[in-house]
């Protein structure tokens, strides 16, 4: 077996630990840092989302864990799951018995390793989720994910008589909806600026971004504005259109942790009657919010990238027209001249200026041909366009 074929499908911590770690023990050290550091994370990320519970901490509506846990293993590579395990199991509810916090980590550990592996098989390198597609497979792989700890965590509660079987479908599907909103609301922004960071942002583009943000504050914590669900809208179509995969993400991760605080206070278009209905309610928009906002980004992406690639072409094309000997003069629709490459500018002694705007009589005059016929003039020269 060659080198070649060695590093091939390497994952980048497997490139970061083969360039940093010259030795054995050097590259199981720099794992387990890594290791140490994803569980740092994860544990913090879940610490946050216990700060927009609900029922004093007893219920979330948005777990942050997930969506970390999901970008930070399509970024280095599935093999940093033990971190995952760790930092679950530093954020358990020891105040229940040993077997459900244990069923619990497994699945919340199954949630993301599964996503994680399904997202990079679909996506690849494409991390920036510039495609509707890589959008799409992000939800799809959420999706996934996180059925499989939804259906771990409430059987662990239920078989730990935590909860009751009258509960269990109420419980399964707050637990799904929570966890798919925290990876639809984090993995992007960490794959997006893991993957372009400040690249093309000028400082008119960070300033315009800040002011973006105080808007999204303003809409959401004016007292006379939270009552309307979806005044944020605009501006998260804003932060799309006008930054992209980046710009939504971060919008999104700011409306979203805001909407879920008020709601978590008794605030906002969200609260309702029962904890239940408060839950859905808020789920639903950071659900709609999201795949809006990542999708509409995608969308303006594609559009860049296509209005890239046509403007490369055509210079390509002026470039290869500009060094032909032969003459070309190109005109409209209506017969007038709109370009030349040099060689014609040569051979009818007038610059590009000069031809554009005219027509080809009015450049060449009266011309017959071999039998002394009347020519016209725009049979000699060019093409139409």
């Amino acid at each position: 077996m060659t080198s070649s074929s060695v590093t091939t499908g390497w994952d980048p911590m497997d490139r970061w630990l083969a360039a940093r770690g010259r030795t054995r023990l050097g590259g199981l050290a720099i794992y387990i840092g890594s290791v140490c550091i994803l569980g740092a994370l994860y544990y913090a990320a879940a610490k946050a989302g216990l700060r927009l519970a609900y029922l004093h901490g007893a219920v979330t509506a948005l777990w942050p864990p997930v969506g970390v846990g999901i970008a930070v293993l399509v970024l280095y590579g599935p093999r940093l799951w033990p971190g995952i395990v760790i930092g679950d199991l530093l954020v358990g509810d020891y105040s229940t018995p040993l077997g459900t916090v244990l069923g619990q980590t497994v699945g919340n550990t199954l949630e993301v390793l599964v996503a994680a592996v399904l997202l990079r098989r679909l996506i690849g390198d494409h991390t920036a989720l510039e495609r509707v597609r890589d959008v799409f497979s992000l939800v799809g792989c959420a999706i996934v994910g996180t059925l499989i700890s939804a259906s771990f965590g409430a059987t662990s509660l239920r078989l730990g008589d935590v909860i009751p079987r009258s509960e269990f479908g109420q419980v399964w599907r707050t637990w799904w909806l929570s966890d798919l909103s925290g990876a639809l609301v984090f993995a992007p922004l960490i794959l997006t600026w893991a993957s372009r960071g400040l690249a093309r942002l000028s400082r008119r583009d960070l300033l315009e971004g800040l002011a973006l943000l105080v808007i999204l504050v303003l809409l959401a914590e004016v007292p006379s504005q939270r009552d309307v669900p979806y005044v944020v809208f605009p501006g998260l179509i804003w932060a799309a259109l006008r930054f992209g995969p980046r710009g939504a993400a971060t919008a999104l991760v700011l409306v979203s942790s805001l909407t879920v605080w008020n709601t978590a206070h008794n605030a906002g278009p969200f609260v309702r009657q029962s904890i239940t209905d408060t839950l859905l309610s808020s789920q639903l928009f950071i659900a709609a919010a999201a795949l809006t906002s990542l999708v509409l980004a995608a969308v303006t992406a594609e559009r860049e990238r296509a209005d890239d690639a046509l403007h490369a072409n055509e210079e390509r094309l002026r470039s290869v027209v500009q060094s032909m000997a032969e003459g070309l003069i190109v005109r409209d629709r209506d017969g007038v001249i709109r370009d030349c490459n040099a060689a014609a500018e040569q051979i009818l002694g007038l610059s590009r200026d000069q031809l554009r705007g005219r027509r080809p009589e009015d450049v060449l005059g009266p011309a017959s041909d071999e039998n002394g016929r009347p020519l016209a003039a725009s049979r000699l020269l060019g093409m139409r366009r």
